[in-house]
């Protein structure tokens, strides 16, 4: 397992490495996070464990990942979490999440905020729709996103673990 898990993970702490060569001697205090979504979701709960704690060796192996981690900050997130980070990273590449969460209370519709974008994220072991409401009325599915200071954000959210493309394909062909 950790074999196969290191030859996975190298790739990604090269890049990281490479992106942030001017800042090797900070390595140590940048942190890394890991965060399984709905294959890992999709495994048994013995199967879970073993890969997370295979993860958190690797990650931990200061010659493997020179940067911060702590055993916390590699897990597996629930399909709302999933949902809410697709939909946090569309609407921060628009460039409507930072400005809108300054403040406190909540984001609405009747102050600076002109558009919000929705998200449908097809996986490969999961599907998670998420949206802005510009209400508190769904009570199910409703995640309360806050970024930075202490306005936040009233986001929809809804998963459907064993609706991602590659778990369809694998129940068409049962």
């Amino acid at each position: 397992l950790m074999e196969k898990l290191e030859a996975h993970l190298a790739p990604l702490i090269d890049f990281a490495r490479n992106s942030l060569k001017d800042m090797e001697d900070q390595f140590a205090t940048i942190p890394i996070w890991f965060k399984a979504t709905g294959g890992v979701r999709e495994l048994a709960p013995s199967a879970r464990i073993t890969l997370t704690n295979g993860i958190r060796k690797l990650l931990s192996d200061k010659t493997f990942c020179p940067f911060y981690f702590h055993h916390s900050m590699a897990r597996v997130i629930s399909g709302e979490e999933e949902a809410v980070f697709s939909w946090a990273c569309m609407n921060f590449l628009f460039g409507n999440l930072i400005p809108e969460s300054e403040g406190l209370g909540s984001v609405t519709g009747t102050g600076n905020l002109t558009q919000s974008y929705g998200t449908l994220d097809l996986g490969g072991s999961s599907t998670q729709i998420a949206f802005y409401l510009d209400s508190e009325d769904i009570m199910e599915g409703l995640y309360k996103l806050q970024i930075g200071g202490q306005k936040h954000w009233n986001v929809y959210t809804k998963s459907f673990l064993e609706f991602g493309i590659n778990s369809a394909r694998r129940r068409h062909f049962q």
